[in-house]
């Protein structure tokens, strides 16, 4: 019993930082296109969430343009 509520509240964490991350994301100067293709890869990988949220704005902008599939200059 104690590993299902252990499931539920780690279930409950994720669903939360993927709204954060989502509103993130919103934040940034990017398109609505690219917030979705980002927001989905992000939020299907519970490392790359982690990943986003240790990032400042211009890092997160850069990890938007790598997984938006953009080229970096």
């Amino acid at each position: 019993m104690a590993e299902s509520a252990a499931d539920v509240g780690y279930a409950h964490d994720l669903s939360k930082k993927r709204a954060e991350a989502n509103d993130a994301l919103r934040k940034l100067p990017i398109t609505i296109e690219s917030t979705v293709i980002v927001e989905m890869a992000i939020t299907q990988d519970a490392q790359k969430l982690d990943h986003f949220f240790s990032l400042n704005d211009k890092e997160k902008m850069i990890m938007e343009k790598k997984l938006g599939g953009e080229e970096l200059v």
